[in-house]
C-alpha cells in the first residue's frame, strides 16, 4: 500500500482531504475531515474511484461494497452485531467537466475510519517479522469476525462475504477494549441456491479447493477462509504449501494450473497447528485445534456448515458437529459431479467418481444413476450405460422417467430412432419421478 504526505484539498465541497492512506486499481483511500457549514465534525475514510461513471452497470460495480453493507445492516436490530461492521456514512459522485460534450461523474464512498488492518498487525505470512498470536489474541481478533459472518449467513438466502482475509479485518482501540470490524463487501453476494450459485472470488490463499474446481462459493467456503486465518495467526503459516506468486488470477490457464496445484497440495494432510504453536497442546486449548481442522476440511460436506455453527462451537469451546443427512451428501456429490462433467473431458474421471459416491450413499435414488449414464453416453461407453440403466429397472421393478429418458438418449446415440422414440414416449407418460432425490416425497 502506497502512502503520501499530508495534503489540504477539498473534495465534493464538504470533505477536506488530509492524507492518502492507500491506493489500488480502483482508485485511492483518504483520511478526510467531513464538514457542515464549514465546520469540521468527524474524520472519515473516503474511497475515491478513479474510473468515471458512464453507465448504470458501472455505478453498481463501484458502489457494490457500500450498497451490500447498507442493505445488510438496514435489517439488523442488534446493535452489538451492527458494531461488527464498518459503518458507511455517505455514497455519492462528483460531476466534472471534460472536453467531451457530456460531463463525467466520479464516485466516492465515505466510511468509518479505523486505525489499522489485522494484516498490518501481524505482517506478511511466511515473511521475517511475522507476529504469531497467542490463543487469546487470536480469539479476540477472530471471534467478532465469526459473529459478523454468522449474521450474514443467517440471511435468507445466506449472504456470503467471499473475501475474508486479514487485510479486510479492521481494528481500532476502543475506550474499554479493541474494536474489530469486517470490511470490504465488494464481493459479497447472496447465495440463491435455486437460481444460481455465486461465482468464486477473492484472494487465493483463503479460497477452498472447490472454489477452483467448481468455481462457486458457499457458506462453507467462508468458513474455510476463517479457518485459514485462525491457522495463520496461530502458526505464521498457511495450512497448505502452495506458491501463488507466479500465477495471474485473471488468466484462465493460471486458474487451471492453480487448481492442479491445490489438488496436489490438499492430498497431503494439514499439519495440525499445535505443531507450530505449543499453546494448542494444552488440554484447555485442544478444542480450538479440532475446530480449526474442521474448518479446513478438504471437502465442504465434511466442514462446518456455516458461521452460525462455527459461532456455537466457539461459544461452547468445543466441537459439536451438526450431522449431514444422506440426502444432503447425495445432493452435494451430484452437484460436484455435474460441475466436473460440464467443465469438459479432463474432469470426466472426477465426475464419474462423484456420481458413484452419490449412488453408494443412496442407491435407490435415480438422479446420479441417470447422470452417470449421461456421462457414459457422452464418452461413447454405450454398452456400460445400457447395462447400468437396464439393471436399474430390473432391480427396482418399477418404472422411472429419468432412466427412460437416458435410454432414449442412448438409442439416439446408436442411431436407433424407433427405440429412442419408444423410451421418450414412456418417459412422457409417467408422472413426476418418485425416485428423484429432489422430489419432496422421496423416502
Amino acid at each position: 500500500m502506497k502512502t503520501s504526505q499530508t495534503v489540504d484539498l477539498v473534495f465534493a465541497g464538504r470533505y477536506r482531504l488530509i492524507k492518502k492512506l492507500g491506493e489500488g486499481a480502483f482508485g485511492s483511500v483518504w483520511q478526510a475531515e467531513q464538514r457542515a457549514f464549514g465546520i469540521p465534525f468527524r474524520t472519515v475514510a473516503l474511497k475515491k474511484f478513479e474510473t468515471p461513471l458512464r453507465s448504470g452497470m458501472q455505478v453498481r460495480q463501484v458502489f457494490a461494497d457500500a450498497l451490500s453493507l447498507i442493505r445488510l445492516l438496514d435489517a439488523c436490530e442488534d446493535p452489538l452485531v451492527k458494531a461488527r461492521f464498518v459503518q458507511v456514512y455517505d455514497v455519492g459522485s462528483v460531476i466534472f467537466e471534460t472536453q467531451q460534450e457530456t460531463p463525467l461523474e466520479q464516485g466516492y464512498i465515505t466510511m468509518e475510519i479505523m486505525e489499522k488492518t489485522l494484516r498490518a498487525v501481524i505482517g506478511e505470512t511466511g515473511e521475517p517479522g511475522f507476529r504469531k498470536c497467542t490463543v487469546k489474541e487470536t480469539l479476540d481478533y477472530l471471534t467478532p469476525v465469526v459473529e459478523a459472518l454468522a449474521y450474514m449467513h443467517g440471511q435468507n438466502p445466506p449472504m456470503l462475504h467471499r473475501d475474508l482475509k486479514p487485510a479486510n479485518i479492521l481494528l481500532k482501540e476502543g475506550k474499554q477494549k479493541l474494536q474489530v470490524k469486517v470490511a470490504d463487501f465488494g464481493l459479497a453476494t447472496q447465495n440463491f441456491h435455486l437460481v444460481e450459485r455465486p461465482q468464486a472470488a477473492g484472494t487465493w490463499p483463503y479460497q477452498d479447493l472447490e472454489c477452483f474446481t467448481t468455481e462457486y462459493a458457499s457458506t462453507e467456503s467462508d468458513v474455510y477462509s476463517v479457518g485459514v486465518m485462525f491457522y495463520e495467526l496461530l502458526t505464521g503459516n498457511y495450512p497448505y504449501n502452495i506458491d501463488f506468486t507466479t500465477l495471474n488470477p485473471r488468466d484462465p490457464m493460471s486458474r487451471k494450473l492453480l487448481a492442479d496445484k491445490v489438488k496436489r497440495a490438499m492430498d497431503i494432510a494439514v499439519i495440525p497447528p499445535s505443531k507450530y504453536n505449543i499453546e494448542l497442546k494444552a488440554n484447555e486449548n485442544r478444542w480450538l485445534e479440532d475446530l480449526i481442522m474442521k474448518c479446513l476440511a478438504r471437502e465442504r460436506i465434511e466442514r462446518i456448515m456455516d458461521a452460525a455453527e462455527l459461532k456455537r462451537n466457539l461459544d461452547g469451546q468445543s466441537v459439536v458437529e451438526k450431522s449431514r443427512t444422506p440426502e444432503e451428501e447425495y445432493k452435494y456429490r451430484l452437484t460436484k459431479g455435474k460441475t466436473a462433467q460440464y467443465k469438459g473431458k479432463m474432469h470426466w474421471p472426477e465426475a464419474e467418481e462423484e456420481y458413484r459416491r452419490a449412488i453408494r450413499v443412496i442407491s435407490r435414488a435415480c438422479d446420479a444413476v441417470a447422470q452417470l449414464a449421461d456421462l457414459w453416453i457422452e464418452q461413447g461407453r454405450l454398452d456400460e450405460a445400457e447395462k447400468l440403466l437396464t439393471d436399474r429397472l430390473s432391480k427396482e421393478l418399477k418404472e422411472c422417467s429419468h432412466v427412460y429418458l437416458k435410454l432414449s438418449d442412448l438409442y439416439s446415440a446408436r442411431g436407433n430412432k424407433t427405440m429412442a422414440e419408444f423410451y421418450r414416449d414412456k418417459s412422457r407418460t409417467l408422472p413426476a419421478c418418485e425416485y428423484s432425490i429432489f422430489r419432496s416425497k422421496f423416502k
